[in-house]
């Protein structure tokens, strides 16, 4: 058996794949591991079938070029194999013709079962099997959070330093809001921000939307997009550099910890379109590459909100001053690079 250590140490972030998720597979593959029927149990749970024995790799290479997040292969009573592939995501999402090629290579190989998992935080995959070989199943994270609080137990000594491992891991996906704990106190608060909170915020984005909106280029093949607090827009260079920008409530940095401070942060980057990379200079050091997972490796660099000035007890110029800084310094960087008139357009709604 591998050493809980050891599978973290041999984690290495690999370009192109969130290191988030590849790390949340290393520490769950380490902990289930730790107890000697906790690999048999968990495909229990996934599958609903009964097994005596089970074991768990990750990152598996296979043919074709796939690397599956994790797989177990499982014993019954009378040692017959089964397998069982999770496909997992936490920030990324579904890839093209991921599920389908999973599929192919599980329907080829020999055993009395063979199942697909799509675990995933709240989305759910249309993948349907095209053969009835291959079972294929949605699990989300909270439930895997609830199944692991069954686990502990109290034991012996061994059970007690599983419970350790079950313990650091719930409180990971609890930093990582992998769990779901909905009450009366975070309805309350969600009625209060989307009545009155989130249309100040959008006050915000709107004023600075006003301002970006004169560096858009016209007849550039795109359009204003926005999405609740985050706003994209149109193109800005005839290369299709673009502004994103928009308030973060999952930051958790050194410099930045939403949950703790209770406070959202706030971003400003510069995007890319389809055109090949382009290189912005002048920009302070303030502005970094992304810090985000391959959802948003598109940008050309981001600012983070590090300090948030107060007038009284108003937050709102404080926010409203590090967009439109932020705007000025990407300005300043793209310099005469940007070309064409305002495109015209009308604020989100």
């Amino acid at each position: 058996m591998t050493s809980f250590l050891e599978r973290l140490f041999k984690y290495q972030a690999t370009e192109g794949r969130s290191p988030q998720e590849d790390f949340f597979t290393e520490a769950l593959a380490g902990v289930l591991e730790a107890h000697p029927q906790m690999v048999a149990d968990f495909a229990k749970w996934l599958t609903g079938r009964e097994f005596k024995s089970a074991d768990v790799a990750t990152q598996k290479g296979v043919s074709g070029g796939n690397r599956l997040d994790m797989w177990l292969k499982a014993q019954d009573d009378d040692d017959r194999n089964h397998l069982i592939v999770l496909e997992n995501k936490l920030g990324s999402k579904e890839g093209r013709d991921q599920l389908r090629r999973y599929e192919c290579y599980l329907a080829r190989q020999k055993a009395e079962s063979r199942t697909l998992v799509y675990l995933s935080m709240h989305e759910r995959s249309d993948f349907q099997p095209s053969t009835n070989s291959v079972s294929f199943l949605n699990r989300h994270w909270f439930e895997v959070y609830n199944w692991l609080k069954d686990q502990i137990r109290v034991g012996g000594d061994g059970e007690a330093r599983a419970n350790v491992l079950i313990g650091e891991l719930l409180r990971l996906m609890e930093a990582w809001d992998m769990e779901m704990h909905l009450g009366a106190h975070d309805l309350a608060s969600a009625v209060a921000y989307k009545g009155r909170v989130e249309s100040q915020l959008l006050q915000i984005l709107n004023t600075v939307w006003e301002e970006c909106r004169k560096d858009c280029v016209s007849g550039g093949g795109s359009r204003w997009a926005y999405n609740d607090v985050y706003y994209q827009s149109a193109y800005v260079t005839d290369d299709h550099l673009y502004y994103d920008f928009g308030f973060d409530f999952k930051r958790d940095d050194g410099q930045w910890t939403a949950r703790d401070l209770q406070l959202p942060s706030a971003y400003f980057g510069v995007r890319r379109g389809d055109a090949e990379k382009p290189v912005l200079n002048g920009l302070s050091e303030e502005w970094v590459k992304p810090p985000w997972t391959t959802t948003w490796n598109t940008y050309e660099r981001v600012r983070q909100l590090v300090a948030l000035k107060t007038s009284g007890s108003s937050l709102h110029e404080g926010y409203l001053d590090f967009f439109l800084s932020s705007l000025e310094q990407a300005r300043a960087a793209i310099g005469n690079r940007r070309a064409g008139k305002a495109c015209s357009g009308e604020i989100p709604s």
